[in-house]
């Protein structure tokens, strides 16, 4: 029988992403009717806007230009930028959150707002990751992930925001992990998409994930952590000189890869700790330590906190997931 999902070789991407995860989610199916417009406040949520039915324009602060949105296109916005979306782009606009908070109970699931024309409606979601500090290539994202009706991600996003609808309007037992899971999916195929059809310059995070040498590289640090990777042995392992590797790592990532590891190891370590109750030395082994001491005085160096101090703050930021699209 063949295989469905052929293993061809290391897939950088596929490695990284594996280790997105996202605390809360919240979504919200909007009718709006023409004039409208509402405002998000910038916040550390990822927001995504899916144009279910209709058309709209966003605009991003510290962006230009200002986008016109159609039917089935999808925007992903993974630093939190504040935003407006509205019919038009001279509309005037409400804050979101007191859009949510004048909804009155019996409307249903449905967010309603605008003055009586044509209609829009959208599906909305907002997540907040794990840890965003463990995710390497978000700072190197755009602040807008643009997914066109008819590009290749368009059939598939067309089918998971049907589900969120659905899910949305019967609020069924186990919908949060239903949305939570398509969190995921969604986020990973907008990443996936803006990967594919990123240009641009020959440096950075993602030229590097294109390399083949060094992406295969970046692939083995995020699947053996644990290993006790040096220079020359990432270099053999991707059939590479020692120091030709060091150099064209350190022009692609613009630290070296010792340093890239180090700061992977660290990353892992504060979604341990923030995730489940784990002792120290047990997390210092996972991510790669020989000794408690050893990995304390890395993450110190790297953190500004001891392990456990930085465990103790994580608890007491966490609480009830801010309100947003």
């Amino acid at each position: 029988m063949e295989k469905l999902n052929a293993d061809d070789g290391p897939d950088p991407l596929a490695d990284v992403l594996e280790g997105v995860r996202f605390r809360s989610t919240i979504f919200c199916r909007s009718l709006m009717t023409a004039p409208w417009g509402f405002s998000v406040a910038g916040r550390e949520i990822a927001t995504f806007h899916y144009v279910e039915r209709g058309d709209c324009w966003l605009e991003v602060d510290g962006t230009a230009p200002t986008l016109r949105l159609q039917s089935g296109d999808l925007v992903l916005l993974p630093h939190g930028h504040a935003h407006a979306v509205r019919d038009a782009p001279q509309s005037p606009v409400t804050a979101l959150d007191d859009l949510v908070a004048g909804r009155s109970e019996t409307d249903g699931p449905t967010l309603r707002h605008g003055g009586g024309g044509p209609a829009t409606t959208l599906v909305c979601g907002g997540f907040s990751f794990d840890d965003r500090d463990a995710i390497p290539f978000l700072p190197a994202l755009p602040a807008v992930i643009h997914l066109r009706e008819g590009g290749r991600a368009g059939s598939w996003l067309r089918a998971a925001q049907e589900v969120i609808a659905g899910e949305v309007e019967t609020n069924r037992v186990g919908e949060s992990t239903i949305l939570g899971r398509l969190s995921d999916l969604i986020f990973i195929e907008a990443v996936r998409s803006y990967f594919s059809d990123a240009s641009g310059g020959p440096r950075g995070w993602f030229a590097a994930l294109n390399d083949r040498h060094i992406g295969a590289s970046i692939s083995l640090i995020h699947r053996e952590l644990r290993k006790s990777w040096t220079v020359a042995s990432l270099a053999a392992a991707v059939g590479m000189s020692r120091s030709a590797f060091a150099q064209r790592f350190s022009v692609l990532l613009g630290e070296s890869p010792i340093q890239y590891l180090a700061r992977q190891r660290i990353a892992r370590a504060c979604s341990l700790l923030g995730a489940r109750p784990s002792t120290v030395a047990k997390i210092a082994d996972q991510v790669g330590y020989e000794s408690d001491v050893a990995f304390s005085r890395a993450f110190k160096r790297h953190v500004g906190l001891s392990p456990l101090d930085y465990r103790d703050a994580k608890r007491a930021k966490r609480g009830p997931a801010e309100r947003t699209p």
